[in-house]
């Protein structure tokens, strides 16, 4: 992520965060690269991106057989309230497109897809945003936007999002996760 945007423009892997989860404690990790992290489970092949971005449409396709990499195999959203942020409520807007603070280029996911809020207390809920193929939390759809409350989130939660299935983990477990998975 670049300092001047906070755009998430290319797609992380839990081999990104290594160097820096063992360098830094958990507060100075957090610091760096974010509060909390959506992890896609599996291999970065099951991401398709959509070339015709007008539509939402979902995408099946065979996997190829490889080996099984951690460091490669699974992407990385940090939700983060980026610089100078600190206080009242933050919005992380998530979808396929480019303008939202997190991009997941997937063709299952909307354009405008969900929103993420971190609290003034540091809770973090989720908020669909009327997207095509839903948000859901723990298998139970999340309220679109204006017609229900979000839903709140903690670690270790499922999270599915169009056709991608994620975790949210906060700093303390993505950096233990990160340190025994690659160290």
């Amino acid at each position: 992520m670049s300092e001047e945007n906070p755009t998430q423009t290319r797609t992380l892997t839990l081999g990104d965060f290594f160097k820096d989860a063992a360098s830094y404690d958990v507060k100075g990790f957090a610091l760096r690269h974010g509060e909390a992290y959506l992890i896609h489970h599996g291999p970065l092949g099951k991401i398709r991106v959509v070339k015709d971005m007008s539509s939402t449409q979902a995408i099946e396709h065979k996997e190829t057989a490889r080996a099984f990499d951690p460091g490669k195999d699974f992407l990385v959203f940090p939700l983060s309230k980026g610089k100078g942020k600190s206080e009242g409520d933050v919005v992380i807007r998530l979808g396929r497109g480019g303008h939202n603070d997190i991009v997941v280029p997937d063709a299952s996911v909307s354009d405008n897809h969900a929103s993420v809020e971190i609290t003034k207390r540091g809770q973090f809920q989720i908020q669909d945003l009327g997207s095509r193929n839903g948000t859901f939390v723990q298998e139970q759809q999340v309220p679109v936007q204006g017609s229900g409350p979000p839903v709140r989130l903690e670690s270790g939660i499922r999270i599915r999002i169009g056709g991608l299935n994620m975790t949210f983990l906060e700093a303390a477990e993505f950096h233990n996760l990160v340190i025994q998975l690659l160290g």
